[in-house]
């Protein structure tokens, strides 16, 4: 079984309807996750279930144990030897990020910044640099988010890490603002979302429930703070949500929506 199906099965009754876990490893709730449901499926193993269980259990983790240290008499981890190409981060992509022209003596460049392989790459740096909350690092994210708006189309991957650096709360390593600025669309999605959820909903007082629960979504919280700060985001989103109360045939509930961006 691979590393990738170990992971689709520890967190496939954990889904977030936001993003998805594209790189589990780099995403620390994946990780989170991952921890607990592999503790517990442990720990369900390992439960005593009877006296006789338990005797033959113990027999086996003797064994376990045994087998453990004669690996550990061998030295496997001392012996062991990488290269810096194992790594996912080499000395060429970080020239890249930082749109180092010089070359690299003896060395072909081999990253280009408009292939699928170099692009998850440097997601793959993002999601790194964001775990590690490091201020200094914050301008290599800015590099990265600045080149990501500069292509054609995004990959799914890509919008999955917009989308989930958009739920942190951290915003001294986030540069918020420019995500935003970059990338508006994100703020169009939740909105497109709020409003169809509210279609969705019959009754008055379903709607007026679903209200009440928004005023306390983190979410439209950060929405609502932004448009404070910029009057144009402000007035994009108020011009999408009149255009989405005529598509939905002049439904005054989604014009309730107004009340959570002033």
């Amino acid at each position: 079984m691979t590393e990738t199906r170990i992971f689709e099965i520890l967190l496939r009754n954990h889904k977030n309807e936001d993003y998805n876990f594209d790189y589990p490893k780099l995403q620390e709730e994946a990780v989170n996750i991952a921890s607990k449901t592999f503790t517990d499926i442990i720990y369900n193993t390992l439960k005593q279930k009877s006296l006789a269980s338990s005797i033959k259990r113990g027999k086996c983790l003797e064994v376990i144990k045994q087998m453990d240290q004669e690996k550990l008499d061998l030295k496997f981890n001392i012996q062991v030897r990488r290269n810096f190409s194992y790594y996912e981060t080499n000395e060429t992509l970080i020239r890249n990020l930082l749109n180092d022209d010089k070359q690299l003596e003896n060395k072909p460049v081999i990253n280009k910044i408009e292939t699928t392989e170099f692009r998850e790459k440097q997601v793959k740096l993002a999601y790194a640099l964001i775990n590690i909350k490091n201020k200094e690092d914050i301008y290599l994210i800015e590099k990265i988010l600045i080149r990501m708006s500069r292509y054609a189309k995004l990959e799914e991957f890509e919008v999955n890490f917009l989308q989930y650096v958009f739920t942190l709360e951290d915003e001294t390593i986030i540069p918020t603002d420019l995500i935003f600025e970059k990338f508006p669309f994100l703020l169009e999605r939740l909105i497109l979302k709020y409003s169809a959820n509210i279609l969705c909903l019959n009754e008055e007082i379903d709607v007026d429930l679903y209200f009440i629960n928004l005023e306390d979504d983190k979410k439209i919280a950060k929405i609502r703070t932004l448009c404070k700060q910029n009057t144009l985001i402000h007035h994009k989103l108020r011009s999408l949500i009149y255009e989405l109360y005529c598509y939905s045939f002049c439904n005054v509930n989604v014009l309730k929506l107004l009340d959570f961006i002033k």
